[in-house]
């Protein structure tokens, strides 16, 4: 168990920060706390300062784009999951805005040949365009969450 300092931000995020374990003198770490607060201040205005518990922060995501969906709920970080599945939606929207440019590319070709395929490539085209109202993103961790991506649509 180490301690961190979660920095709570008057936009809602949050920065965690941890103390570095050399620091065993209390005016060390409490030094260490102001210069942090000052440097964060100066960035993102006022902010309030919460002693924690590394051991209680939800596990990381090794994916970067959950970075920013923790936040500070009733004395707790928590993981804000309607953040982190709009964050994964809009990342599922990007690579199928990909495929229907694709898609449009064979609609055309097809529409040109006149073989009858435009009928079929025209469905594959809207099944890519339900994919944000079909798909179900419902889970409990941003790792289960990860995990989730429509059958069919590469990654990256």
């Amino acid at each position: 168990m180490t301690t961190v300092v979660v920095w709570e931000c008057q936009d809602g995020g949050i920065i965690v920060t941890h103390i570095n374990p050399d620091y065993t003198e209390p005016s060390q770490i409490e030094a260490a706390k102001i210069k942090t607060q000052e440097i964060i201040e100066s960035e993102r205005g006022s902010i309030i300062r919460h002693d924690y518990d590394s051991d209680m922060l939800p596990e990381p995501s090794n994916d970067e784009r959950f970075f920013n969906v923790w936040e500070w709920v009733e004395d707790a970080v928590r993981v804000n999951m309607p953040k982190a599945r709009d964050i994964h939606m809009d990342k599922i929207r990007e690579m199928r805005n990909k495929e229907l440019a694709k898609k449009d590319i064979e609609y055309m070709r097809a529409l040109e040949a006149d073989d009858g395929s435009s009928t079929a490539i025209a469905a594959e085209k809207q099944a890519l365009r339900d994919i944000p109202q079909t798909f179900d993103l419902t889970t409990d961790t941003p790792e289960e969450l990860k995990e989730k991506w429509p059958e069919g649509l590469p990654k990256e």
